[in-house]
């Protein structure tokens, strides 16, 4: 985080003999997202004596430093391993900012072509480009951490005590053979009816319908609908003796 602050501060603040070229207001809109409190640039520029910039960032620093033991504390009160999450915050980070980096690398080399058009040397450009690339992604990367490692708000649930749990109402417990049991002893007082009774006696089966058989000596036993009666009448069964 020191570093960061002596890069924005070499961004917004110029000679230390023209307070003209302070941008105390850019400056602030940057570190206070970042690792300052609200209001913390303006103070740490009127206790500054003889607005040296080198006191202005140590001012800046010692902030800076008071912020990330707060946090620390904090993390510590709610029993949190703070160097745990710093490891995760820093990963996240570089995970994050490592992709968008390789896709502009990516979009970069394809464009330096035309780079040999304008009578540059393409190598040279393209070392150039790459080197700012990757300082951005470090200090993308630490800006990413810090503001998330100080500004992330720590939500703590309270937990339940342990030695006098909510009893259960209106639950029962059985085994399988209990309940096989129990299963047996309702069949078996359905069968014998209520109690003192004798148990009812079994009900016969109905009887099965027979097959009727016709008479083998008939002659119109087995004849057909649509065949010649036997009578000799010429008609068929179904007209004559077969209605």
């Amino acid at each position: 985080r020191n570093t960061l602050i002596e890069e924005a501060v070499n961004r917004h603040v110029g000679d230390e003999g023209n307070l003209d070229t302070w941008d105390l207001e850019g400056l602030a809109g940057y570190l206070e997202k970042l690792c300052i409190d609200k209001g913390g640039v303006q103070k740490a520029y009127d206790e500054t004596k003889e607005h040296l910039k080198k006191e202005f960032v140590a001012g800046l620093e010692a902030r800076a430093d008071r912020i990330y033991e707060q946090r620390e504390k904090m993390w510590t009160d709610a029993k949190l391993d703070m160097r745990e999450f710093e490891r995760v915050a820093l990963l996240g980070s570089v995970d994050s900012r490592w992709m968008d980096h390789i896709d502009a690398m990516t979009e970069l080399r394809d464009g330096f072509g035309l780079r040999a058009y304008g009578q540059r040397d393409p190598l040279v450009e393209y070392k150039q480009e790459a080197y700012l690339a990757f300082q951005n992604l470090t200090s993308g990367m630490y800006e990413d951490f810090l503001r998330t490692l100080l500004r992330l708000q720590v939500a703590v649930t309270p937990a339940q005590p342990d030695d006098d749990p909510q009893p259960l109402r209106n639950v029962s417990y059985s085994n399988p053979e209990a309940s096989l049991e129990s299963n047996m002893e309702a069949t078996s007082r359905a069968a014998s009816g209520p109690a003192g009774m004798p148990p009812k006696a079994p009900q016969p089966e109905a009887a099965k319908p027979k097959t009727y058989v016709k008479d083998k000596n008939d002659p119109y036993a087995n004849v057909g609908r649509n065949e010649p009666c036997p009578c000799g009448s010429g008609l068929k069964f179904k007209k004559c003796h077969g209605r």
